[in-house]
């Protein structure tokens, strides 16, 4: 009776039984897409990234891959599922969501310097409380009060990390990140095109392209000037003009209706937004960002459901 007892969750019911689930992948070989895939493209991400990078390199991304770039590429991220400050999440939610010029100035910009310009004023107050020129203030009234002998002076993470000592962020909430690659992940389905050796796409699979409504809500921007009218569909000015829009390799190509598979131009509700590929950032010369890393899936020839690790190099070159 007792053998049986553990044995009935075991086995029933069948499709949500403890066994049924052992035959889902671990979760970095789909990377938390909605396809129980199983492929090695995190793996060979971070390992490029491990070989390929500074050992002092800072990695921006989304928070969900923080621990999966920490551990695999031994790098330093600017947020990952450990980190408490929501005012950090904010700002790594703003970079992906404002223009690519704001979001260089904020991910380029080095941690001592201020740029609550680029992540509007307000923002800054609301985010930390505090404005930089009333902390600014604040650190002259503390000399003259004698409390503290000088003004605060920053500590990044990494140096921290070398040095053996606490990090310090003297104006942490509107200072720039100092990052020098953004990672971004995307996940949809490959749909073969006849006799061509091309393929549509459709996106909304679980990665970044499907967070873009709550990084959009996050950052204190407004989803109607992102999102067409089901809230989901990204708008032009998303993919033209937001960070992540340019940072997604792919392009609106038409608008199909499901049921018919008519296509459309114009996007009307209930049509859904098919792709083709598109790599907007590649000029180390020119542009704010350029790729320098895609997974091996993302070249894949194989009709059905893509992952795709994406790593561009943060351009300390550019000029906006």
């Amino acid at each position: 009776m007792i053998i049986a007892l553990f044995l009935t969750p075991v086995v029933a019911p069948e499709s949500k039984s403890w066994s049924s689930w052992a035959d889902f992948p671990p979760t970095i070989l789909h990377g938390g897409s909605f396809y129980l895939i199983s492929n090695s493209d995190w793996i060979d991400a971070m390992d490029w990234l491990k070989h390929n990078s500074l050992e002092d390199s800072i990695i921006a991304s989304w928070w969900d891959y923080g621990y999966w770039i920490t551990t695999l590429s031994e790098r330093t991220t600017i947020v990952d599922n450990a980190t408490l400050n929501d005012w950090q999440i904010k700002k790594m939610a703003y970079a992906l969501i404002t223009t690519p010029e704001n979001s260089w100035q904020i991910l380029n910009s080095h941690y001592t310097e201020d740029v609550s310009e680029y992540l509007g004023e307000e923002n800054v107050v609301e985010w930390g409380n505090e404005s930089y020129d009333d902390y600014l203030l604040g650190q002259e009234e503390k000399i003259a009060s004698g409390e503290i002998e000088e003004a605060c002076k920053a500590v990044s993470a990494t140096d921290a990390m070398k040095l053996g000592i606490s990090p310090q962020s003297c104006f942490p909430v509107g200072s720039g990140l100092d990052a020098d690659y953004v990672i971004i992940f995307v996940a949809g389905e490959r749909i073969d095109i006849p006799d061509s050796n091309l393929f549509f796409y459709t996106l909304d699979g679980g990665g970044d392209e499907s967070k873009k409504h709550w990084l959009i809500k996050i950052s204190n921007h407004e989803r109607s000037d992102f999102l067409l009218s089901d809230g989901n569909t990204p708008n032009s000015n998303f993919m033209e003009n937001s960070t992540l829009g340019k940072l997604i390799p792919f392009s609106v190509y038409k608008y199909v209706e499901i049921n018919t598979g008519r296509a459309f131009d114009d996007y009307q509700h209930g049509l859904i937004p098919i792709y083709l590929k598109d790599i907007k950032y590649l000029d180390p010369e020119n542009d704010p960002f350029y790729l320098v890393y895609a997974s091996p899936s993302f070249y894949s020839d194989m009709p059905g459901p893509m992952t795709s690790v994406l790593i561009y190099k943060i351009n300390p070159d550019y000029t906006p």
